[in-house]
Formats: C-alpha cells, structure tokens, sequence
C-alpha cells in the first residue's frame, strides 16, 4: 500500500520587514507546509505605512490551519512621554491588537501565533518598542492567542550573537537568516 503526501497544513505569514527572515527559514524547515507570506516593510498596527485591516479584508483566511504574525517592531512611541499618554497609548493598542486578532476569527478559527518584537540596539527605541511588545504580550494571554518572546531565545539584552552564532544584523534592528532559523523552530 502507497500512501502520498499531503500538505500538512496551509500558514500565513503577516507582519513587518522581520516577517520575511522567519517566513523564509520557516519554508526551508517545512517544505511539505504550503506557506503564504504578505509582510511590509516599516508596518505595524500603529504604524501608518499600510492599513493593515483594510489589507486582509482580501484575504481568504479560511484556507489558513495557522497565522503567524510578527508586528510591533515599528508600533511604538517615544518613552519620553508623560505616564498617562503612555498608559493610553497602550489602551489604544491593546484593543487595535483585540480588533486585529478577531478579525482574523471572523470566518474560522485558525491558530494564531503572535512573535513578539525583540530587544532593539537603539535604547531610546528599545524603550518604545517594549512598551508594545508588553502590550502585545499581555494582549495574547487576555485574547487568548499563543505568543513568541523571541527574547526567552535570543536574549533579554541586546546582542549580536547567541552561543558564537550571528543572530542580528548590523543595523540592531533585523534578523540574520540563523536567528530566523532559531524562531521558526519555535513556531
């Protein structure tokens, strides 16, 4: 008896420029997953590069057993302000977060798995950028979705490597193609 393959599950990949280094390692890991990847360059919820809830209004997401979505790198605003903005920023960001996730369980109920933004090099950046990567994190246990903390992985402080391994680029900012890696295994 001769059994084919069969795709094992269909993945979308949505988010920012660091979407594409984990879609790209995650399809050389699974080539038997049928993999689908829409991410732009310098986008987020918050960010006003695209509107991402008009953009997937024209997605199919039926034909999705998992979403991985990577945002929050550029969802940030400066730690310079005064508690209360931040404290409502955060509000703010954590229902564009509620709204976004039950969009996509408008039609089914896909798994979604949120990657979290890591640390940045640039500290007054980093400051922004952790004020949504908590959003984010605390969105996913009060929404219920399943979350990545790159940081449990590739560090809680900025780093260039892990273990002699390149892990970031040399703008602080971006994955290497190891640390891509490192991250779709945990998907």
């Amino acid at each position: 008896i001769f059994m084919t393959t069969n795709t094992y599950a269909n993945v979308l990949f949505i988010g920012d420029s660091l979407t594409g280094v984990i879609s790209t390692e995650y399809i050389k890991l699974h080539p038997d997953v049928t993999v689908d990847v829409d991410f732009v360059v310098g986008s987020g919820l918050e960010n006003k590069t695209i509107d991402w809830f008009k953009k997937v209004e024209h997605i199919d997401f039926t034909k999705y057993s998992y979403i991985v979505i990577s945002f929050g790198t550029n969802d940030f605003i400066s730690a310079n302000k005064s508690q209360p903005i931040i404290d409502r920023w955060q509000y703010n960001y954590l229902q564009k977060i509620g709204r976004f996730i039950n969009y996509l369980r408008k039609y089914t109920k896909p798994k979604i798995v949120w990657i979290a933004p890591p640390t940045i090099k640039n500290n007054s950046i980093d400051n922004g950028v952790s004020l949504a990567r908590d959003t984010i994190l605390f969105a996913a246990r009060y929404f219920q979705f399943e979350h990545i903390d790159v940081r449990e992985t590739l560090g809680y402080e900025f780093r260039y490597s892990v273990d002699g391994i390149k892990i970031r680029t040399a703008d602080g900012i971006h994955y290497t193609s190891e640390a891509g890696k490192m991250i779709s295994n945990l998907l």
